[in-house]
């Protein structure tokens, strides 16, 4: 059995490939930072419409509450 040559690399070359695995890391993660920085902007759009829209539903049904005690006073003559 015949063994082939072994492919040893030199330190310049090593480093050269850790480099540009390290550049394609750096990449790959800026692009997904990018893109969580995406998500989480339209998430805060999201809370921000829904908190707008609670509020106003909140404000209806104590505007729905006041009228409805409002009325349950007057058919019991017990209005002030």
């Amino acid at each position: 059995m015949i063994d082939k040559p072994m492919d040893i690399k030199d330190t310049p070359e090593i480093l050269r490939r850790n480099v540009y695995d390290l550049q394609e890391q750096l990449t790959t993660a800026n692009q997904r930072i990018i893109k969580l920085h995406e998500t989480v902007g339209d998430l805060k759009r999201i809370t921000d419409d829904m908190s707008y829209w609670l509020q106003g539903l909140q404000i209806y049904t104590n505007d729905i509450s006041t009228l409805l005690h409002q009325s349950d006073e007057l058919k019991s003559g017990d209005h002030e």
